[in-house]
């Protein structure tokens, strides 16, 4: 009582799931869309021009009816009946919502051309539907003069196409977060949702007249490295190898001591320092040291080990 006094009931609720106390009944019907349009024939179409057709002239209603309450459509889907029973159901979604039938006639001509299964017609559908099943309302913004005012409908429109193509989850956008962590320092998100934040993200600005403090290409996971000797406790590597290949050290930058953030990690993330690393034939490397010789690595066995050598990134 006092819990759901204070947290409400839906959390109540939730802790009662997870605890195994509770139901949670899922309900078979599925919600209807907010728009539906749909074409009934009385001899099956088959050809693909007669589907076209079909789609764009529902288009055409969809979009009037959506235009009398101020929507766009977000998500949309094109359901095609065969006259065996049979249902193919295609759904496009789009970035910002879309008021034009020309709009929605390309994405489904993209996504039609890029089904690797085609639609099969069979003996023919019999009756075609378009959908609306997320829309929003359409904000009406105040254009001035600029010539770049449109390049963010563009992109958003091109995005959408490319979407419809290959899928939304492999268009993406990085996104800046709020770590330290170099892996951890951008994320990747579906561009379609997460353009506008992309626009207006704040990347750490870059020192002029001094070199870059992180690598343009940065691993998904670092590559250990064979470290011979190295000064110690904080002192860079002499030479490494790195894919079967030696590289003499000339020139050292750091080290940057980056720590683990302790309220996340279990006992296994060490204390890293990186190291920007030049070897005599021009390479730049950008390697660490995970742990610290202060005892700070321990085996199976809780003896100390030696810290382990990694190369996170390459500079250009």
């Amino acid at each position: 009582g006092e819990i759901t006094a204070r947290f409400g009931a839906r959390f109540s609720t939730l802790l009662a799931h997870a605890l195994g106390q509770g139901d949670a009944p899922i309900s078979p019907r599925k919600p209807l869309p907010d728009y539906i349009v749909e074409k009934r024939f009385a001899e099956p179409i088959a050809t693909d021009t007669m589907i076209a057709m079909t789609l764009s002239r529902l288009a055409d209603t969809l979009i009037a009816s959506m235009e009398k309450q101020g929507k766009g459509a977000r998500r949309l889907e094109a359901a095609f009946f065969r006259t065996d029973g049979v249902v193919r159901a295609i759904m496009v979604e789009t970035g910002r919502p879309v008021t034009r039938s020309a709009v929605i006639d390309r994405l489904f001509r993209e996504r039609l051309d890029a089904l690797a299964d085609p639609l099969d017609p069979g003996f023919g559908f019999d009756m075609v539907r378009l959908s609306a099943s997320r829309t929003e309302i359409v904000v009406q913004e105040q254009r001035d003069l600029d010539a770049h005012v449109h390049d963010n409908d563009e992109l958003a429109a091109l995005i959408d196409r490319i979407a419809a193509r290959i899928g939304g989850k492999r268009v993406v956008v990085h996104l800046p977060q709020d770590t330290h962590i170099p892996e951890c320092a951008a994320t990747a998100a579906p561009a379609q949702h997460h353009l506008a934040a992309a626009m207006q993200a704040e990347w750490p600005a870059r020192v002029e007249s001094e070199p870059p403090l992180r690598p343009l290409r940065l691993f998904d996971k670092p590559e250990p490295i064979k470290v011979p000797f190295a000064a110690v406790p904080d002192g860079p590597p002499h030479q490494f190898t790195w894919r079967r290949a030696l590289h003499a050290v000339v020139r050292v930058e750091g080290p940057e001591r980056i720590a683990m953030e302790w309220w996340r990690q279990d006992g296994k993330q060490l204390t890293r320092d990186y190291f920007r690393i030049e070897d005599a034939e021009g390479l730049r490397f950008w390697i660490f040291r995970d742990g610290l010789y202060e005892g700070e690595c321990f085996d199976a066995e809780g003896k100390p080990t030696p810290p382990g050598w990694y190369v996170h990134g390459l500079f250009a």
